[in-house]
């Protein structure tokens, strides 16, 4: 896997993704925010299996408004309150 991005000035090893990159492991990827290395803040998600998602995530999971898409279908589409316990992969 590989990361191209800001990290963290106040951790020196290891290091923690902090600001934006992108995150890259195989046909999987992550573009957006990042903060205390997870997933923090808007970006977009893309899965082995061709499935999108693009929106907001708090720790790693999708938080608020954001949208996921599967074979151009959307099976994910909330507002700005919502929060799902439904993992992001990274």
């Amino acid at each position: 896997s590989t990361y191209v991005g800001e990290w963290s000035e106040l951790s020196p090893s290891p290091k923690i993704k902090s600001g934006q990159g992108t995150f890259k492991s195989g046909p999987e990827s992550y573009t957006g925010t990042w903060e205390n290395d997870m997933m923090n803040g808007q970006g977009a998600q893309t899965f082995a299996t061709g499935a999108t998602y693009t929106g907001s995530f708090e720790n790693n999971l999708y938080s608020g408004e954001g949208e996921e898409r599967r074979g151009g279908r959307i099976i994910y589409d909330q507002g700005p309150e919502h929060k799902t316990t439904h993992h992001a992969h990274n």
